[in-house]
């Protein structure tokens, strides 16, 4: 799937830089933000900083990823490390499992709660 993506955009940037010179730019970062969806390392890192930034929020938890960092990559009581890399790979991203409501679950309760507090609908609140 990555080098089909990435020969259909070489196509469409060539494309695009001789008839729409104006948007190679933003098609370049385009195709670089996508690049970076098909390494699971670089996502998982992502992860990483967004459980570290909301840490300090309560009630709110975000499922780290079992990469060379996760305490299962340290090692154990005997000095073994059980997996020194991580499950982590290129194309595996592997998180804690959490349970709890989902973000979605939680702001749909939310939505609803507000919108009857303003005496509205929840469409009617979101729109």
């Amino acid at each position: 799937a990555e080098q089909r993506f990435s020969i259909d955009m070489e196509c469409f940037l060539a494309i695009v830089r001789v008839f729409f010179p104006e948007r190679a730019t933003e098609l370049e970062e385009v195709q670089r933000a996508f690049a970076a969806e098909f390494d699971y390392t670089k996502e998982a890192a992502r992860q990483r900083e967004a459980t570290a930034h909301c840490s300090a929020l309560e009630g709110v938890a975000v499922p780290e990823p079992v990469d060379h960092l996760h305490p299962a990559s340290r090692p154990s009581s005997g000095g073994k490390v059980r997996r020194p890399n991580g499950l982590c790979t290129k194309d595996v991203l592997v998180m804690e499992r959490l349970t709890g409501k989902s973000l979605a679950t939680w702001s749909g309760e939310i939505a609803d709660m507000l919108s009857f507090e303003e005496g509205t609908t929840k469409e009617q609140f979101l729109s």
